[in-house]
């Protein structure tokens, strides 16, 4: 924080020396046509000013901008000003594998491994005696064979992640990272944190993940198990058809 004053208020210096330099053209010389110029500079100075705040803000920033399209829009926008963030990298794994995993069910249903009715269908059945609630699909057993080889080597690929994985415009997460998916136990708190697949995550940063189109999704959020954690998600289409999400979770302190 005592950076980001120190370099706002150099900025802030040469915008207002800048500021200070057209008046003494236009006063003293007559030189208006050295305003434009001038002018440029001033514009460019406070755009600096802008990138830094947004840049250098780090966690608190993604804090404030929790469960809203803000921290995607400000994502977006410094995007825009050339300027490389902390979750660039994060970004290009999630739409590069939600890319894949689209392609990945084309072919299977080209193949006739499953069909387009079976993979969009939307019917959930509760599985007795779980709690947190699990449910079955008609797709979860055709995703338990094909999504782990993907999603298990994206969570090593990258020591930050802690997790990884493909869900449903409902928020249906049914197969999710191995590390998730251990025998249940009865035990309430041992299950909500290890025991999370073929759950349906019906939060509100969950839920727009899942149903967001657009190119990626950031949100910082705090999870069930009570950890805050930036959430990256990138959409999943299939033949042209919105499925779903990418989604990975990566904790805030190693963003």
């Amino acid at each position: 924080m005592a950076q980001n004053a120190v370099r706002i208020a150099v900025v802030s210096a040469l915008v207002l020396s800048a500021g200070a330099a057209i008046g003494a053209i236009g006063w003293r010389s007559g030189l208006m046509q050295a305003q434009p110029l001038l002018v440029s500079m001033i514009i460019g100075l406070a755009a600096a000013v802008i990138v830094i705040v947004h840049s250098r803000s780090g966690q608190a920033r993604h804090r404030q901008f929790a469960a809203s399209v803000g921290s995607q829009t400000d994502y977006m926008m410094i995007g825009a000003a050339g300027v490389g963030t902390r979750h660039d990298h994060i970004r290009v794994i999630a739409t590069t594998t939600a890319s894949q995993i689209g392609k990945l069910f084309e072919q299977a249903i080209a193949a006739g491994t499953i069909s387009a009715k079976a993979l969009f269908d939307r019917t959930y059945v509760p599985i007795p005696n779980t709690n947190p609630q699990k449910h079955t699909s008609r797709f979860d057993g055709f995703t338990d064979r094909v999504l782990p080889v993907l999603q298990e080597a994206t969570l090593l690929a990258t020591s930050q992640l802690a997790y990884a994985g493909a869900v449903d415009s409902n928020g249906y997460f049914p197969t999710h990272n191995r590390k998730f998916s251990q025998p249940p136990t009865g035990n309430y708190e041992k299950d909500l944190a290890n025991n999370r697949t073929e759950r349906i995550f019906t939060g509100r940063t969950g839920s727009r993940c899942d149903s967001s189109t657009e190119q990626f999704l950031l949100q910082t959020y705090k999870r069930d198990t009570g950890e805050v954690m930036h959430g990256l998600s990138a959409p999943i289409h299939v033949n042209g058809r919105h499925r779903g999400g990418f989604r990975i979770g990566y904790r805030s302190a190693n963003a």
